[in-house]
């Protein structure tokens, strides 16, 4: 009995998914789950179960339950490379490098050790991909293919891992060649599909995997790679509605979880309100405000926001005590004609005491994995966030932005910015003929990161930062600002999700100007900062930050003190 349970597990499984390119149905996968639950009861030292079982909540998306029974199978059978190599290929898919490297040398050792078939070699030539050795995984590849150049699961394993290491372009080359002479194969048509999506060919990775569910309806496996594909290239409705049904039948999946909960936190409408206070040396800031956005469609979406802020400060040679109250309700729209690309015009109604200001503003985001994120924007018409400057000659600026971030081979951080404020003054207002221009200020800065390690996530890095002040007329006996600051900083910062419901950020740094004194005995300028942020559930956030500086941005107040709580509601 034992037997003919064993062996029709195993025809069901084979039945469900064969390889990498496999297709999946839930119900035959249930069906094979249940029969080896049953040989587990019966037979609980033999280790193959454990193998298959692992094979079953790996092919199902539970990498809980997969990873419990490849470390138990590999416990019942350490001679065996296979569960160490299931285990490196989910930490790898984790974006935990460590973790897989010490799984696939464990697994390479053993194949090392024992007699090789086709079946380790093919094996072993994806782990030395995915461990950074491609040389070496093309050539088994190579010989491999030569060896048997009609083994389909040979060819379609290493266009798989052509992808997976992100060499796309001979992945697709190669992918049409066997398409061509294999064009009623499955395997090849969704690897196809999936190389046609890494090159930017959305339409036509699209026809293809329509094709393919239109012949196999039942392919729950093809409307994961379809509703992947669809929220890499911005339909974000489409791919929620694949995501539905497979998390509602594959709850146990934490990558159509995972993904699903991105899209539903960033394409859902969602209120956020909160309250915090910056304080800036015995000068203070603070108050409520609340920010609604609400997607209308992959090309529109609107928000709206309003804040409340009181200020209190000690105004020199004007009044110890002022107070001010500032109101801005603000809206904007954001315009995405194609991904990656988006355009955010908005206008901003302002109110600080009696003083009426309107604020327009424009931006561009451009936002590449391999490229990075490009944002410009301009400003009309602020009204300064210091009280005082308001209070002494109606300070008004216009600001442009510009920046760049990217992160390079996974472990160096780049960043710049640069940023040019235009402040302009209400003659009539300050008491003196000091007419209507004050200046301009240039704002340039630079990081260099590198990622220690990825999950949790430690970055240790360099900050430079320079910031130019040029003056029309001189009022620095009237207003505090210092005409040049730079600042040279070593930043610390970790990261890090546990269990996707509480996130961790934490940063630091420690730096001096350089114009004083370059040498460590100087580094008198320091600061931290953390974050703490709580999914309650899917709809629901709660969080908390605080930030703290030795100096404000001008050395002219004294400590920078910032700390506040925000909530979060997702219809």
């Amino acid at each position: 009995m034992k037997r003919i349970l064993a062996i029709t597990a195993v025809f069901i499984m084979l039945a469900t998914f064969s390889g990498r390119a496999a297709a999946v149905d839930a119900s035959n996968l249930e069906k094979a789950q249940k029969i080896f639950e049953r040989l587990l009861e019966k037979t609980p030292d033999d280790p193959d179960i454990y193998r298959y079982l692992g094979d079953i909540y790996a092919a199902k998306g539970n990498k809980k339950e997969a990873r419990r029974f490849y470390e138990e199978y590999a416990r019942r059978r350490p001679s065996d490379y296979y569960p160490h190599y299931k285990l490196g290929e989910m930490a790898w898919a984790d974006k935990d490098e460590k973790a897989a490297k010490a799984h696939f040398s464990k697994a390479l050792s053993l194949i090392e050790g024992a007699k090789k078939d086709a079946s380790s070699e093919m094996s072993e030539a994806r782990m030395l991909a995915l461990s950074g050795e491609t040389k070496r995984s093309d050539e088994i590849f190579s010989q491999l293919i030569a060896a048997d150049p009609n083994n389909k699961d040979i060819a379609n394993l290493h266009l798989e891992t052509l992808l997976d290491t992100k060499r796309s372009q001979p992945a697709l080359k190669e992918a049409r060649a066997y398409s061509e002479k294999y064009p009623e194969s499955y395997q090849f048509k969704r690897t196809l599909a999936r190389a046609e999506a890494a090159e930017g060919n959305y339409a036509r990775a699209e026809k293809i995997y329509e094709g393919l569910m239109a012949d196999r309806p039942a392919d729950d496996a093809l409307k994961g790679d379809y509703a992947y594909l669809e929220f890499e290239k911005g339909d974000w409705k489409e791919a929620m509605s694949y995501l539905d049904d497979l998390t509602a039948r594959y709850p146990d999946n934490t990558d159509y979880q995972t993904t699903y909960d991105e899209l539903y936190r960033a394409h859902r409408p969602r209120l956020k309100w909160g309250f915090d206070m910056r304080l800036i040396g015995g000068d203070q800031r603070y108050g409520p405000y609340a920010d609604y956005l609400y997607p209308l469609n992959e090309t529109w979406a609107f928000g709206a926001a309003y804040q409340l802020y009181y200020y209190d400060a000690n105004v020199p040679n004007y009044d110890p005590d002022y107070t001010v109250f500032s109101n801005v309700v603000a809206f904007r729209a954001y315009y995405s004609p194609f991904n990656k690309f988006t355009v955010v015009p908005g206008f901003a109604n302002q109110l600080v005491g009696s003083d009426y200001a309107p604020y327009p503003f424009l931006y561009f985001d451009y936002n590449d994995p391999d490229l990075g994120l490009f944002h410009a924007g301009y400003g009309y018409n602020k009204v300064l966030d210091d009280p005082e400057s308001a209070l002494y000659f109606g300070g008004r600026r216009d600001q442009a932005t510009f920046t760049y971030d990217n992160t390079f081979i996974e472990r160096i951080v780049f960043t710049a910015r640069y940023e040019s404020n235009w402040y302009r003054v209400n003659g009539s207002k300050t008491g003196l003929n000091m007419g209507n221009d004050f200046g301009r200020e240039d704002v340039a800065e630079g990081g260099l990161h590198f990622i220690v390690l990825k999950r949790p996530q430690i970055q240790l890095g360099y900050d430079f930062l320079y910031s130019q002040l040029h003056i029309v007329n001189n009022y620095l006996n009237i207003i505090p600002l210092i005409q040049e600051q730079m600042r040279s900083s070593i930043m610390f910062g970790f990261y890090n999700e546990w269990d996707d419901w509480i996130i961790t950020d934490l940063g630091a740094f420690w730096g001096a100007d350089p114009k004083r004194d370059l040498s460590f005995t100087s580094m008198d300028l320091y600061g931290f900062q953390a974050a703490l942020r709580f999914r309650i559930s899917k709809q629901f956030e709660v969080g908390g930050h605080y930030e703290y500086s030795s100096e404000d941005l001008f050395n002219t107040s004294g400590r920078y003190q910032l700390f506040g709580v925000d909530f979060v509601y997702r219809f």
